[in-house]
C-alpha cells in the first residue's frame, strides 16, 4: 500500500492545490460528462481523457478498501445490484 500512496503523490503532486474532489476527479478523468448532440442525447459517462495511471491506482485503492473494510464492502454490494 506504501508504493500505491507513493504513485499517487506522484502522480498528483500537492493535493493542497485543489478546491474540491470535483477538480480531483477531473485530472484522473473520472469527470461525469453529458453526451448531448443536436441529433439525440446519451446517459451521461466517464471522459477517460486524463490521466490512466491516476485512475488506475484509485481503482486499486478501491479494491483495497472493499476487501479490508466492511462499510466499503456493504457500499460496493449495493451499488453492484
Amino acid at each position: 500500500m506504501i508504493v500505491t500512496v507513493g504513485d499517487f503523490i506522484s502522480e498528483v503532486g500537492d493535493i493542497g492545490r485543489f478546491d474540491n474532489h470535483e477538480q480531483l476527479q477531473k485530472l484522473s478523468g473520472y469527470a461525469i460528462m453529458a453526451n448531448d448532440s443536436s441529433e439525440h442525447t446519451e446517459e451521461s459517462q466517464i471522459s477517460y481523457h486524463e490521466r490512466q495511471r491516476l485512475r488506475y491506482l484509485l481503482y486499486k485503492v478501491m479494491l483495497f478498501l472493499v476487501e479490508s473494510n466492511s462499510e466499503f464492502h456493504e457500499i460496493q454490494k449495493y451499488y453492484r445490484m
